[in-house]
């Protein structure tokens, strides 16, 4: 920090004038994690003594984004193991145990749980019956268009990428994710923008969520999403740039009642916090 320009020295001292804080245990060790924030006409004041900013919106002619919700309804299956979750801290399946030990950990095989999966104590995989991939066969089957599928977890990128090379064919999907090389990532993003037959582009927004351009797509569908913001405004982005010409539909896969709906609601409220500290309007979501 500068104190020239925020006027502090430290970032303790800077967490400590604009952030709200809650003390949560992760085994044995305790932590502060912020859960709000304060004094943000201050900081908005500091910020524009020295900083300028123009949105995308201001700068370029874009088409319209449209933002639609599906509602997918959990499997017994998926509901038995995620109630045994919160109620118990552990689950079984066909004889693989999963447990938990502490918040975060829960909430991170809740939304595994949601995604068709759960991660076993031995950290295997154990796939669970769900409605997702039908859900998004029924989508790619409605249409002629190009789509970008997001999903959190490298399981599901490669499932989906099985899946709809199988169902459309080898040429139809290209991946995008850690483990794909640099020069495949390139191969990938040529032939989703260029290539008639490949229409579906199935990527992680940790690795494909910056910096590409894939305006081929009109349609996006988050199979999951994570707490990150950044991922998901700058996933968004990858379709909604200089190039497109149509409006781009983004779908978001949501099982009600689930952490789902947390999740979505974590990121209104960061979208919400961006748009005040930024003097901006909020945007329109869902």
């Amino acid at each position: 920090l500068n104190p020239n320009h925020l006027g502090f020295n430290s970032i303790v001292a800077f967490r400590n004038r604009y952030c709200h804080f809650e003390t949560i245990w992760i085994g044995n060790r305790q932590i502060n994690v912020p859960v709000g924030f304060t004094n943000l006409a201050e900081i908005e004041m500091k910020l524009k003594k020295f900083a300028y900013r123009k949105t995308k919106k201001e700068c370029l002619d874009l088409p319209d984004k449209l933002y639609v919700k599906r509602n997918i309804e959990f499997t017994d299956e998926q509901a038995r193991i995620y109630n045994d979750i919160r109620t118990e801290a552990r689950a079984t399946l066909r004889g693989a145990e999963l447990t938990v030990t502490n918040v975060l950990t829960e909430i991170l095989r809740l939304h595994q749980v949601s995604c068709g999966f759960f991660k076993t104590k031995e950290e295997s995989i154990q796939p669970i019956a769900n409605k997702r991939l039908d859900t998004l066969l029924e989508i790619c089957e409605d249409t002629d268009a190009k789509i970008i599928v997001w999903a959190t977890y490298i399981y599901n990128v490669e499932q989906i990428t099985k899946t709809l090379r199988e169902k459309f064919g080898v040429d139809s999907t290209v991946d995008f994710y850690g483990e794909v090389s640099s020069e495949k990532r390139t191969e990938a993003i040529e032939r989703f923008q260029n290539d008639p037959k490949c229409r579906f582009f199935v990527a992680n927004p940790a690795t494909g969520g910056l910096g590409i351009t894939l305006t081929a797509a009109s349609i996006v569908v988050y199979y999951s999403n994570s707490y990150n913001a950044e991922h998901r405004v700058q996933s968004e982005d990858r379709s909604h740039r200089i190039g497109q010409e149509k409006k781009v539909t983004y779908i978001d896969f949501v099982t009600p009642d689930t952490i789902d709906e947390k999740i979505l609601g974590a990121l209104k409220t960061k979208f919400k916090l961006s748009a005040k500290t930024m003097g901006e309007v909020v945007r329109e979501w869902f």
